[in-house]
């Protein structure tokens, strides 16, 4: 959660959502995407705005994180300083405008392992050498995690490898000391460039016994895992289920492979673990593995299948049925507000937020499922609605004509039916926005247009309507600083023609 001294506010809130998309939107790009040449440009026009809406309201409002979040900035600049290799102190001077040219740099750092065949798993390593060395092996471990959970680290493989190689320099050093000692036989790098440079090939990870016992490590992994697990079934809608799916399985799948390979024979009492820890693996591959159904009809207008063998579908379906229960309840992670909608003798349906991806998520799954610019898929124009032969558009234009002299509950009833079909729509929420603030109601104006503007953030008049529904809320400040903003876009569109 972003904040502005503390307190939440509209403007804090919408940057909360456009910063959530950012990150979803590499975890999805990176998981299905081979290098960076198959990303369509308009992902990164995105979140190049994005970037710069987070900046203007730091230098405007004081956006920073919430209290209770210490950011976790990715990056090696200023090693070997013990508090940089990674962490970034709570009181430090990182802003949520940094942590997004961090998250970029790692995914460039990721497509480009890919496509010299260097891999990922390198400068992660030299980072959590870096903690180890300052704070301990258990911390070492809960850095690697971390960065993982942040979305930094997308690549399971390299999650998996860097926590092999730490237990194996574990077991083969007597203390945290003496394994920095063996990764490092000629010292500790003095610089920076000393730190980037290091080959890792010089380390001495031979032992004819183990000089201490893995049980701690493991012990700290079992407690991490623990952790992230009660986390994704505290989760409150099906986007953030998806996203911690998505976020969790490096972890996943770096525990699973290291509790297995760090003991032989496996302890009886960690068996059961290992094999619920496989669950675990198998339920996170939320963009891998198809694990709820989609509706039928209208409403699934977005559902997509991805190319090749892993498919995944974008909507749960509306009633619940004897089969969509034993899928679910199969599964070892159930989120517990679907518990009672998927008991087996159970009525209860599916909570609203539980029905559909929500638009936070809307255009970083067009990005990847369609692979296509996002704008057709949003906007709804590759399919005309299997109802009336018209397309979205058509449809929209006709809603609005009609309801320049509609009654206010008529205007409202049109509008939120049309979203029913395309709630991915952001000119339907525009126009919903609209008509709810003429109506008077303007906080849940507000929440129209703040999903318009998620839908698409560069769209100028939805950044007009946003300041008249501020201005109309009382929040002057924030008015002013959207009036800006569109100004801006306004100017930019003026130069050069939009996405078509």
């Amino acid at each position: 959660m972003l904040t502005a001294d503390d307190r939440s506010t509209p403007l804090t809130e919408l940057a909360t959502r456009l910063y959530g998309q950012i990150r979803a939107t590499g975890l999805f790009l990176l998981a299905n995407r081979p290098d960076q040449k198959a990303v369509p440009p308009e992902c990164f026009h995105r979140i190049g705005f994005a970037r710069e809406f987070l900046e203007v309201l730091s230098e405007t409002i004081g956006l920073k994180f919430a209290p209770d979040e210490v950011p976790l900035l990715y990056h090696t600049h200023g090693w070997p300083a013990p508090d940089i290799a990674g962490y970034a102190r709570p009181d430090g001077p990182v802003k949520p405008h940094h942590t997004v040219q961090s998250y970029m740099g790692s995914w460039a750092l990721v497509w480009q392992g890919r496509e010299d065949g260097s891999g990922s798993a390198g400068r992660i390593t030299k980072a959590v050498l870096q903690v180890l060395h300052a704070r301990g092996a258990g911390a070492a471990v809960r850095y690697l995690f971390d960065c993982a959970r942040a979305g930094y680290l997308i690549d399971e493989d390299a999650v998996t490898h860097v926590l092999l190689l730490l237990g194996e320099a574990y077991q083969c050093s007597g203390t945290d000391a003496d394994l920095v000692a063996r990764v490092f036989p000629n010292g500790l790098p003095r610089s920076v460039s000393e730190w980037a440079e290091y080959d890792l090939s010089a380390a001495d990870l031979s032992a004819d016994e183990p000089a201490r016992d893995v049980a701690d490590l493991a012990d700290v992994v079992i407690d991490y895992v623990d952790e992230l697990h009660r986390t994704m079934t505290d989760v409150r809608s099906y986007g953030e289920w998806l996203t911690h799916q998505a976020l969790g399985r490096p972890i996943f799948a770096a525990a699973f492979r290291a509790l297995r390979n760090w003991f032989d024979p496996v302890p009886l009492s960690l068996r059961s673990y290992i094999d619920a820890l496989e669950e675990n693996l198998c339920d996170a591959g939320s963009t891998q593995l198809t694990i709820f159904r989609s509706s039928e009809g209208p409403a699934a207008d977005f559902t997509a299948t991805y190319a090749g063998p892993r498919a995944f579908t974008l909507l749960i379906r509306h009633a619940v049925t004897d089969e969509w229960r034993t899928r679910v309840r199969e599964r070892a992670i159930v989120p517990c507000q679907i518990l009672d909608a998927i008991a087996a003798r159970s009525n209860a349906g599916l909570p609203a937020h539980w029905r559909r991806l929500p638009a936070d998520l809307a255009a970083p799954f067009a990005f990847v499922v369609k692979r296509a610019p996002v704008w057709p898929v949003i906007y709804g124009r590759e399919e005309p609605a299997p109802e009336s032969g018209a397309s979205p558009a058509t449809q929209l234009i006709a809603i609005i004509r009609a309801n320049e002299t509609a009654p206010p509950d008529a205007q409202l009833a049109r509008l939120r039916a049309f979203l029913e079909s395309y709630p991915w729509n952001h000119f339907a929420h525009h126009e919903l926005a609209i008509a709810r603030d003429r109506a008077g109601n303007h906080t849940e104006a507000l929440a129209a247009i703040s999903d318009s503007i998620v839908l698409e953030p560069r769209n100028h008049l939805a950044w007009h309507s946003l300041a008249v529904v501020l201005a109309n809320l009382g929040h002057e400040t924030e008015a002013r600083i959207a009036a800006v903003v569109c100004h801006a876009l306004r100017s930019r569109a003026d130069q050069s023609p939009a996405p078509a």
